[in-house]
């Protein structure tokens, strides 16, 4: 093995080390959710640790029902609470129910445990869809996390692939006293309040209200629900 090839395979080595210590310090975490919602029902997933501004949650989903759209909130700990326990809460509207596939990133205002639900709001359609989802927790840099997904697996990939190389040059070496020189390049709630600092494919968030009681949308100007009567509480 010519020492330009222990050279490049040392470089190799080290690059995969920064990224892997790259994606460390900026905690990408990235998981795919699979479930089923009828109308009405809702499916969240947790960041499971407070994340700030230097943070940010990266989504994506896909509906089996393509006639089905699906709302997608973010709340904060406090928030989803409420919301769990039926009661109005404020939210992030990052998805306003329009589509079945959408995707998008968020960065927080502030240092929280965030949650993000997807919810099955499409009255016109009382169907059950297949919701597959993936959601990536950044706790670092929004941007540099996003960089670091993008240079960590094809740099592991790079080097396993090298590594596979020296492996078999070394086990041909012990079987052969003399061997050919081996050449390898392997060259996706209740009240509304405003987001800040978003970026996502979809519309910005809407100011409407959901009744308490029924989840039908109001504008924020009501002061009944249109559907079931019930008193709408504003944040």
């Amino acid at each position: 093995m010519k020492e330009r090839d222990k050279n490049r395979c040392g470089l190799l080595l080290l690059f995969l080390l920064l990224s892997l210590i790259f994606i460390s310090v900026n905690g990408v975490t990235a998981k795919q959710h699979t479930f089923s919602l009828s109308y009405r029902d809702y499916y969240a997933i947790s960041s499971e640790k407070e994340i700030g501004r230097t943070g940010g949650i990266v989504w994506s989903f896909e509906g089996s029902n393509t006639y089905v759209g699906i709302s997608v909130w973010i709340l904060d700990k406090g928030n989803f609470t409420k919301y769990s326990e039926g009661n109005p809460s404020l939210g992030f509207e990052v998805s306003n129910g329009t589509y079945y596939s959408a995707s998008g990133s968020w960065t927080p205002h502030k240092n929280d445990e965030w949650y993000i639900v997807f919810i099955h709001v499409d009255e016109d359609i009382l169907q059950t869809t297949t919701v597959t989802a993936e959601v990536t927790i950044i706790t670092g840099g929004l941007i540099a996390g996003i960089i670091a997904l993008i240079i960590g697996i094809p740099s592991l990939i790079t080097v396993l692939g090298i590594i596979l190389v020296v492996v078999l040059i070394f086990r041909k070496k012990k079987t052969q006293q003399h061997y050919p020189e081996v050449i390898s390049g392997i060259d996706g709630t209740s009240s509304i309040e405003q987001p800040q600092d978003q970026t996502t494919s979809q519309t910005n968030a809407t100011s409407d209200i959901f009744c308490g009681k029924c989840g039908a949308r109001s504008s924020r100007d009501s002061i009944y629900c249109g559907k079931c009567g019930s008193k709408l509480y504003k944040p």
